[in-house]
């Protein structure tokens, strides 16, 4: 193995492509696995990643142990989650580092010298107690004296300065702490599985994972297939693409009628056109109206409804307008086109009165 490069700075690579050569071959991809195997050399195959250009895109192939060309093998496509792979064997844990050596103890202050222990002698004033240090050298033992009259207790004496501690021992420099062992190698991710359209539309498979152009063909699928809603939907605004009545339809179905603009549906074996009256045609005319009921159960308006009394201007100036025999009986031709209808009655400014035997043939009551 050749020796690592180092840049201190920024890299920044002009061309297209991998950074590595051997990705793409000097270019973006290699056209085929075959291409890879041919120029990748057999030395530095393993643990070498390769891309190839495969239907538009490029997909990443690796060598593994197996560095042969039969070797090179696709990296696992990564859906949504799938089963588990196997775990990687645990690395081996690496050498507790040396314990730091343990400093020395720091020296002790010397001890101050042990004063001089006075002279025994007949029982007098205490002599005055020595600086503490170092055990010195004991005094000699003043001969002993005769026994005599208990003299009168001394005064104690000061008690000697202790002496100086000494200073403590610089401590000890901690053993540096040892490397950690390096961490063993994650396990390679098992195979990912991908669900087939027809497996998508049994619904059959628990194990294969759905990758989003499977779960875009179910959707696209599932939209052609009759649904049966047992319970209610609510929708704030519901479209009814316009078309032709259905070939046969089922009682229940409602559908948009394209050449009639009208909404109708299939009641009881028949097909009904629902009621609108600005776009049912068999709602006619303006005014009052009669509605009635015609064989198919359809409600029709083309019968107007004709008020008792006319007071049109037009048929009262043909009335008044009108000499009527000695029968009473006389025909009338209103302006406009306007008509006198039968069974009408009519009491124009003239104050006679009027009734239609037919329409615009007139009896004159009065």
């Amino acid at each position: 193995m050749g020796a690592p490069l180092e840049i201190a700075g920024a890299h920044k690579r002009t061309e297209k492509g991998n950074v590595d050569e051997y990705y793409g071959g000097g270019s973006v991809a290699y056209a085929s696995p075959a291409a890879a195997c041919a120029f990748v050399p057999l030395a530095i195959r393993e643990g070498k990643t390769v891309g190839v250009w495969e239907n538009g895109e490029i997909v990443e192939y690796i060598w593994h142990m197996d560095t042969s060309n039969s070797g090179l093998v696709k990296k696992p496509v990564l859906g949504p989650p799938g089963s588990t792979g196997p775990k990687g064997d645990q690395g081996i844990q690496g050498p507790i580092g040396a314990k730091g050596d343990k400093g020395d103890p720091g020296v002790d202050g010397a001890q101050g010298p042990k004063g001089d222990q006075g002279v025994q002698g007949m029982q007098g004033p205490t002599g005055a107690k020595g600086d503490k240090g170092d055990p010195g050298v004991d005094g000699a033992q003043g001969p002993k004296g005769d026994q005599g009259i208990q003299g009168i207790q001394g005064v104690k004496g000061d008690t000697g300065a202790t002496g100086a501690q000494g200073v403590k021992g610089d401590q000890g420099i901690q053993g540096a702490k040892g490397d950690q062992g390096i961490q063993g190698i994650q396990g390679i991710p098992g195979p990912v599985n991908i669900t087939t359209d027809e497996e998508m539309q049994a619904g059959a498979n628990n194990t294969n994972a759905a990758t989003p152009l499977r779960i875009k063909n179910w959707f696209t699928w599932i939209k052609g297939q009759a649904q049966s809603i047992t319970t209610r939907w609510n929708f704030s605004l519901l479209n009814l693409v316009p078309g032709a009545d259905p070939g046969t339809p089922s009682n229940g179905d409602v559908w948009y009628n394209s050449t009639l603009n009208t909404l109708r549906a299939r009641i009881n074996g028949l097909t009904k056109t629902l009621l609108t009256v600005q776009t049912n045609p068999s709602f006619i005319g303006s005014g009052e109206r009669v509605v009635s009921v015609v064989d198919d159960g359809t409600l029709n308006t083309s019968t107007g409804i004709i008020p008792f009394m006319n007071v049109d201007t037009d048929v009262a100036n043909a009335l008044n307008a009108t000499t009527f025999p000695s029968s009473g009986l006389a025909s009338i031709t209103p302006a406009n086109n306007k008509i006198f209808y039968e069974g009408q009655f009519a009491n124009p400014a003239s104050g006679a009165l009027y009734v239609a035997i037919a329409d615009n043939y007139i009896f004159k009551i009065k």
